[in-house]
């Protein structure tokens, strides 16, 4: 699989080191010189497009439609994603199409960018990891346009026919907090990135409405945004062990930071789970020597990226599948180390 996208603005010298031609080359390729061979053209193609060059690439180079489809991904940083590539590869080379992944790297305008201009990279297909709650009016409207088939994975308030992967937060969910209940857990901190990402709106949402079951009104839910992605977590991580109680319970998105919390715990004599119990959710990554006392709300991300790759192929085939929605149930594993013994 090949990545790409920097947030620096790529130039021509840039896609000529990354070749090793002069680049009076590429730009002769970029404008479809006769004398420059379409193998060199189509080398100089995907490595424009992996390194995020949008302009200056005229629809005269636009080659017929090849058999490789781009993930595009916010981020290659969390377990999720990395996880959902995977699936997404698996199936897609099994059927003899080549991945290139779009690494935004956080860059919106970068994605923004991409779905206006990728009619000219000759792509099959386009798999969207959204981590946007909100995308703008006309977002797809150029891919839909020319017909290239789409999978959204996770979703967003986006009023268009997309066929999309998301996942069934709600039964993972109602387990995991009745699990919490059945151990003495009044009061919940729920640690996401932003409520504006579209996973984090979504289990913001379904905490509210298992809690609002009347059985669970005893349950207090505390909602901390803390841009994980983007900071430092040691001095976010000692804050949340300060305030913890035998009653209480860290509930935080991606495992790696629940590991944070967990080692900062130990370094404080605090003991999971009996002191205070901590819950990961995400894709289960990390070893459990270093997982000890963590149980996790598990994303089917391998099987996500999967069906999101059957979808596509489906659109490639010209079957008509717009608006297909595909949902993955969401599980909680309580890990033996995580279970308490009652007081």
């Amino acid at each position: 699989m090949k990545e790409g996208f920097n947030k620096e603005k790529v130039g021509l010298t840039d896609i000529a080191h990354e070749l090793k031609v002069s680049v009076s080359t590429v730009s002769r390729a970029l404008n479809n010189h006769p004398r420059i061979s379409k193998k060199t053209k189509e080398r100089v193609r995907q490595v424009a497009v992996r390194l995020g060059y949008f302009p200056g690439i005229p629809e005269l180079m636009t080659p017929d439609r090849t058999d490789a489809v781009a993930v595009v991904v916010p981020s290659i940083e969390t377990c999720v994603n990395r996880e959902i590539i995977a699936g997404i590869e698996k199936v897609m080379e099994a059927r003899g199409y080549q991945t290139l992944l779009v690494n935004l790297k956080g860059d919106e305008s970068q994605e923004a960018n991409f779905f206006k201009t990728s009619r000219n990279y000759g792509i099959s297909g386009i798999i969207h990891l959204n981590s946007r709650r909100v995308l703008p009016e006309g977002f797809y409207a150029t891919i839909q346009k020319e017909a290239i088939p789409l999978v959204t994975i996770f979703d967003s308030e986006y009023d268009v026919k997309v066929n999309r992967v998301v996942p069934d937060m709600f039964q993972g969910v109602v387990t995991m907090v009745n699990h919490l209940r059945a151990n003495g857990i009044k009061k919940v901190t729920l640690v996401l990135e932003d409520e504006n990402d579209s996973f984090d709106y979504h289990l913001l949402s379904t905490f509210g409405m298992v809690l609002d079951n009347s059985e669970l009104s005893d349950m207090v839910l505390k909602v901390n945004c803390l841009g994980l992605k983007n900071r430092q977590f040691t001095k976010e991580a000692e804050a949340l062990v300060n305030e913890i109680s035998y009653d209480s319970a860290i509930v935080v998105k991606e495992i790696d930071f629940a590991l944070e919390i967990s080692l900062t715990a130990q370094k404080r004599g605090v003991r999971i789970p009996e002191d205070f119990m901590l819950i990961g959710i995400g894709a289960d990554c990390v070893p459990r020597s270093l997982a000890a006392g963590i149980s996790i709300l598990k994303l089917p991300a391998v099987e996500m990226g999967m069906e999101a790759a059957r979808l596509l192929l489906s659109g490639l085939q010209g079957q008509d599948s717009s608006g297909s929605t595909v949902v993955t149930p969401v599980n909680f594993i309580l890990k033996q180390s995580a279970i308490r013994v009652k007081r």
